[in-house]
């Protein structure tokens, strides 16, 4: 946790945030926030969903939030909830490229982690693709040596993907205002958008528990 929150680094963090957050309209920008700012072990992946913000250490089985680390840094990520929330750096996932004391991290877009379909076994690629391993994972699986049929970062067709949780992180506008793919799925605020061949249809939620 001190690699994140030691020498008000957080602050200094939110404030390239919001900065970014009011300064920068283009989807194709790329932001660096945590670089030159935040030390870890290789491979710590650090992600931002709004104003909440978590990390995960290599070896570590779940993300731990930096939100509730003390009360300065909970009432400043609420301070900044309605900027945090918006923006083309709403979400955004950096994994960490060098060891400490380096600080240098690379941006990995609005993925959690960067996920591979891989199959382990059979050795023959069969009808349901299974995902397997987590990237980054050290050290890589070779024995056996998985069989790899893409990065769910890219565009991947599959006939069947069975996949036991489905979470939608959608880089969409809120509410989506432009054009999207067939079977596009987009969640905002109290509607699940899906685009179909004439455009967007949207279906109300209601509380379930």
């Amino acid at each position: 946790m001190l690699d994140f929150i030691s020498y008000n680094r957080f602050n200094t963090f939110i404030d390239r945030l919001v900065t970014v957050r009011t300064t920068v309209t283009s989807t194709s920008y790329v932001d660096n926030s945590p670089n030159d700012l935040f030390t870890s072990p290789i491979g710590t992946i650090l992600q931002k969903r709004g104003n909440v913000f978590s990390y995960k250490y290599p070896g570590d089985s779940d993300f731990t939030i930096i939100n509730y680390a003390n009360n300065s840094i909970e009432k400043l990520c609420k301070k900044y909830e309605v900027l945090l929330n918006g923006g083309v750096n709403r979400n955004v996932t950096w994994i960490k490229t060098d060891n400490s004391p380096n600080k240098t991290w690379a941006n990995r877009g609005v993925n959690v982690q960067e996920c591979i379909i891989c199959e382990i076994a059979p050795s023959q690629p069969c009808a349901t693709p299974i995902v397997t391993y987590i990237i980054p994972t050290y050290p890589i699986p070779t024995s056996p040596l998985p069989n790899c049929c893409g990065d769910l970062g890219a565009s991947v067709t599959i006939n069947t993907l069975r996949v036991t949780t489905l979470i939608v992180d959608s880089i969409t506008d809120c509410p989506p205002s432009t054009a999207g793919t067939y079977g596009q799925i987009s969640v905002c605020e109290n509607y699940l958008y899906i685009y179909d061949s004439a455009g967007w249809k949207r279906f109300e939620l209601s509380n379930y528990y």
